[in-house]
């Protein structure tokens, strides 16, 4: 799955955001590979931000999330936490 946000993340300025989630199917992950079975990406531009620990659970068209994102790509700094829940209508 792949969303646009068209929003503000503090504290960056930025409002241009992609949220990346690869699973490969309904269920409860803890280990994330950038790229491979499971990983959880938040972007913008050329920098991106990666799971590192925590989890995120599928299920059906309802997901949550309870992370650490580390800095992976571009000149991306610092550590990122995402908790949160979304259901895709």
């Amino acid at each position: 799955m792949q969303w646009p946000l068209d929003t503000k993340l503090s504290p960056s300025k930025v409002t241009n955001w992609s949220l990346t989630v690869i699973y490969p199917r309904n269920g409860t992950y803890k280990k994330f590979v950038f790229g491979g079975k499971a990983s959880f990406v938040l972007q913008s531009g050329l920098n991106g931000w990666v799971a590192t620990s925590g989890s995120f659970t599928i299920h059906g068209k309802t997901a949550t999330a309870n992370l650490t994102l580390g800095a992976h790509e571009g000149s991306a700094s610092g550590t990122v936490y995402v908790k949160g829940a979304w259901n895709c209508g």
